[in-house]
């Protein structure tokens, strides 16, 4: 008898962990949390940067983070990784992971002040060049209380010979030098 109520739930578990529908889990949809992908413009923080990292790879790397002064006063990092593996099911990929700035949060939010991100625009142009290299795609969000921008901008980064404009420069060197995206 006691194999028989093993086997059940074995066979139960299985196909418990094995289906294909997305399930839905009890007391982790808090609209406040700071590692929802929910644009930052409309999230409850007081402070939040959003930056978006596509380095000509299959992988999306989506660095967030938060200030609030609501809960915890706290400051909160992650990092998603998005993709679509491509293969005979196309498989979703998503990993989040959290993240700490290798020099802090206070001075990475001091370094992004200096910056003044609030005076960037979008890239108004880029080159295209024809040599098959995949280019690289940044997008930028950010909130302080009320204040909101976004911008993003191409690049053939990692390889320099391609120029941009200085300003977009000093952002990928600050990104890759605090985070490590696994690239």
């Amino acid at each position: 008898m006691k194999k028989i109520i093993l086997l059940i739930l074995l066979v139960s578990l299985t196909k418990v962990y094995s289906q294909n529908d997305e399930i839905i889990m009890p007391f982790n949809n808090m609209i406040a949390l700071g590692n929802r992908m929910t644009p930052l413009q409309s999230k409850n923080v007081e402070f939040g940067i959003r930056i978006w990292v596509n380095i000509g790879t299959s992988i999306d790397r989506v660095i967030t983070i938060t200030k609030s002064y609501d809960f915890e006063n706290e400051t909160h990092g992650y990092i998603h990784e998005i993709s679509t593996i491509s293969n005979q099911k196309g498989l979703g990929y998503y990993k989040t992971i959290e993240a700490e700035p290798r020099s802090g949060y206070e001075d990475f939010l001091v370094k992004l002040d200096s910056i003044n991100l609030f005076s960037y625009c979008s890239q108004k142009s880029f080159e295209i060049v024809a040599n098959h290299s995949p280019f690289s795609v940044f997008m930028f969000e950010i909130k302080d209380k009320q204040n909101y921008n976004f911008f993003e901008f191409n690049t053939y980064w990692p390889h320099r010979e391609y120029a941009i404009d200085e300003k977009y420069q000093v952002l990928i060197d600050l990104i890759v030098k605090e985070f490590d995206l696994n690239i």
